[in-house]
């Protein structure tokens, strides 16, 4: 077994298939029997996030220095510690698209750290980065090289419809994935994260307690009301369908 520091996530397919990413490096798949159908690995911190929609597996992370190959997909890190990256495959693990989160070529660079299919079938993504951010034809241009994170909407192509990212904050343990993203039944949106100091999306401060955030966005990304959570977690912290948060 190789132990790694990447994010232990699940997410299932219509049929009930179940598809891991571990802290084993690998991306797993076992069907609705628990029957080994594949597994992949790949480099420690480079898998953060999965997420299905219909014949659609998609996977998140951080590239890591060099080049990472996905099937027939090879993705090059633009420079930084780390480069947020997305690829799309079938549900037999073959990769058929891919984007890469770019403009932080320096530093700790960027990552995407979870994905969520919203009711209308769009990507719903949260991820960190350290100083300008490109996703799509959208570019977004930071002061400075710092910390932010960022939540954002694509189709299933990788074509964004929006971003949106918060302002400068510090970030002394480094940590570019302690993000997560949740929507309920009338596609808000909710991202979770661990940051200790203050900082703010738009007109809405953001004052951690303990850490521990939560903030809440319209369905288009313009953030509502955030919330400072004691004795929560990344694994437990969840949104329920009608918008109820649970620890």
């Amino acid at each position: 077994i190789y132990y790694g520091t990447g994010s232990s996530k699940i997410a299932f397919d219509g049929s009930g298939d179940i598809y891991l990413i571990s802290k084993s490096r690998k991306l797993i798949k076992f069907n609705s029997s628990g029957d080994l159908q594949f597994e992949q690995m790949y480099p420690d911190k480079t898998l953060q996030a999965v997420a299905v929609s219909g014949t659609d597996l998609f996977i998140g992370g951080a590239l890591q220095a060099g080049t990472t190959t996905f099937g027939s997909i090879s993705l090059s890190s633009s420079g930084g510690y780390n480069t947020g990256f997305m690829v799309r495959a079938d549900l037999n693990g073959i990769y058929n698209g891919s984007m890469i989160a770019g403009g932080s070529v320096t530093g700790d660079g960027s990552a995407v750290s979870d994905i969520i299919i919203d009711n209308t079938g769009n990507l719903i993504i949260t991820g960190g980065y350290t100083n300008n951010l490109i996703l799509g034809s959208i570019n977004i241009s930071s002061p400075a090289q710092s910390y932010y994170t960022f939540i954002a909407k694509c189709d299933n192509a990788f074509g964004f419809v929006w971003v949106s990212t918060s302002s400068s904050f510090a970030n002394p343990l480094r940590q570019m994935w302690t993000y997560r993203i949740f929507t309920d039944n009338l596609n808000n949106i909710y991202e979770y994260g661990l940051i200790s100091s203050s900082f703010s999306f738009g007109s809405i401060p953001v004052n951690p307690d303990g850490g521990q955030f939560l903030v809440k966005f319209d369905p288009d990304g313009n953030p509502q009301e955030s919330h400072s959570l004691q004795n929560s977690a990344i694994n437990r912290t969840y949104i329920t369908p009608s918008g109820k948060i649970l620890t």
